[in-house]
């Protein structure tokens, strides 16, 4: 079997309210039936579990702490969270997870007003019947 790959997007590129999409290799074995992606989220991004509920026909999940959904970057534990998502595979083979930032530091006048956040790729497995667990490579 060749090298089973991924590629991982975020929409929109800026603001407080986006989704990381991940769209899996079409060639996957028709044992797997299942996708496991691990995001390890920083602490100025979480993933709201009421808005994660509304996506259960999609997929299910696990957050590692449930995020306090009012506190800034600054007032938060500064540890990062784990997001596991798992979901059904379909046809397009895609995975897409709503998340938010959170509010930064405040800026003096003359700052740059805006911060970078960095998101790791997820860890992406397959579950399969007959193969276990297979690791998915991110063609990043």
């Amino acid at each position: 079997m060749s090298t089973l790959e991924f590629e991982t997007s975020i929409q929109p590129a800026q603001g407080f309210h986006f989704s990381i999409t991940t769209k899996l290799s079409p060639d996957i074995p028709p044992e797997c039936t299942a996708v496991n992606l691990r995001f390890t989220l920083p602490p100025s991004v979480f993933a709201d579990p009421y808005e994660l509920d509304l996506h259960r026909s999609a997929f299910s999940y696990h957050i590692s702490a449930l995020p306090d959904l009012e506190l800034p970057t600054s007032a938060v534990d500064q540890a990062d969270i784990v997001l596991d998502v798992n979901a059904a595979i379909s046809s397009p083979p895609i995975v897409t997870v709503p998340v938010h930032a959170r509010y930064g530091e405040a800026k003096d006048t003359g700052e740059d007003m805006f911060e970078s956040i960095h998101i790791k790729y997820p860890k992406v497995t397959l579950l399969c019947q007959s193969k276990g667990v297979l690791p998915v490579t991110s063609t990043a």
